[in-house]
């Protein structure tokens, strides 16, 4: 089926009247927007010393220290100035010194020789974020068991409630541009284990509604369908981390989005209609006479819908003129022609524009002289 035509009008500032309402049907998930942020150090420690591990101990021993730390120095726990400061040096010190090679080449070449391999630190700095089928947090190219982590963490969010309860799985979800604009039902293949059988590994699939207007790097919680807890204890979530894949034509900036649309250099000239594509469908626009090079035009209410409100982003439409490169003698003699005339019209209008400009430039080329002397 055809998309539907609308007539837009725009002429400078002028925005569209029409707008285009979709309904979409709501989503029983949470979503959360999330942010990162990267720390770098300039002077580090021995990751030994960080640690508080003699070079000679084993895996295991690193292992353990780790957790010890990690578990006093948690940001969401440890509310004392510093502690995420120290939580994120235990977790990259961990990380290098829990992987063979990156140990060999730090014991070799000390911190010369792991330097841009491991991840931003901390437990929200794990680079590659959540994956493998249990959710396993990746720092740098090791895998951390997410299960050892959220036994360490039980207790940590909740007390005594949050024991037995099931585990959350994490889990990606990868989206085309369209689909997260819009919405849509996904059928998202769930692997996970019981409370009652932790080495027994089950997969179940589970539809979730994504919400319309998701972006890339949104946390969406499904509730209930995690891991199954102890005897009368609550399942645990599914907590879905959304990647969007960019789109060859739409542009995203939050709600807004933007497009280039290519113009004909008569047609910035002597204005005129042309056809834009946007989310709702081919629209025609208006293009007012004389456009100059990076001119844009404007679309209310034709951008991405907030996925919290009922509010909708505009559409930027960033016009392109196309100079030829090439003409036929026809067409230079009509341009010679219009250049001699425009030229006869603007003189006819006095010279005030003409010593504006004249002055601009003296003033321009004085500072410069004045600058070559120094």
């Amino acid at each position: 089926m055809l998309p539907v035509r609308h007539s837009w009008h725009c002429s400078g500032g002028t925005t569209a009247l029409l707008k285009l309402a979709r309904r979409v049907p709501q989503a029983r998930t949470t979503v959360v927007k999330r942010s990162f942020r990267a720390t770098v150090s300039l002077a580090k420690e021995d990751y030994y010393k960080t640690l508080g591990v003699p070079k000679t101990a084993s895996k295991s021993e690193i292992k353990k220290k780790y957790f010890e730390l990690a578990k006093k120095y948690h940001p969401d726990v440890n509310k004392d100035e510093g502690a995420k400061e120290k939580f994120s040096e235990y977790s990259e010190a961990y990380e290098v010194l829990s992987d063979e090679e990156k140990k060999q080449a730090y014991d070799t070449y000390g911190h010369a020789g792991v330097d841009g391999q491991q991840g931003a630190g901390g437990f929200g700095g794990f680079q590659g974020g959540f994956g493998g089928p249990f959710g396993g947090f990746h720092q740098g190219g090791q895998q951390v068991d997410a299960e050892e982590l959220f036994d360490m963490f039980e207790g940590m969010f909740g007390g005594q409630a949050a024991r037995g309860r099931g585990r959350d799985v994490q889990q990606h979800c990868s989206l085309s541009f369209l689909e997260a604009v819009n919405g849509c039902e996904k059928e998202i293949h769930v692997q996970y284990t019981d409370r009652t059988a932790p080495n027994q590994k089950k997969t179940k699939v589970v539809k979730v509604n994504i919400p319309a207007g998701v972006d890339d790097g949104v946390l969406i919680r499904v509730s209930g369908e995690g891991g199954g807890g102890m005897k009368g204890k609550p399942s645990g979530d599914l907590r879905l981390h959304i990647n969007v894949q960019k789109d060859a034509y739409f542009s995203r900036d939050g709600p807004n989005v933007h497009v280039d649309k290519p113009l004909s250099i008569t047609r910035a000239i002597l204005g005129g209609t042309v056809d834009v594509l946007t989310l709702g469908g081919m629209v025609e626009v208006r293009v007012p006479p004389g456009t100059q090079p990076g001119a844009k035009l404007v679309l209310r209410g034709k951008g991405i819908k907030d996925v919290n409100s009922i509010y909708k982003g505009d559409q930027y439409i960033h016009l392109k003129v196309r100079i030829p490169k090439t003409i036929n003698d026809r067409q230079k003699e009509l341009l010679k022609e219009f250049e001699a005339e425009f030229e006869e019209a603007e003189e006819g209008k006095g010279d005030k524009k003409k010593e504006e400009d004249d002055s601009c430039t003296a003033s321009a080329w004085q500072r410069l002289k004045d600058f070559m002397k120094k």
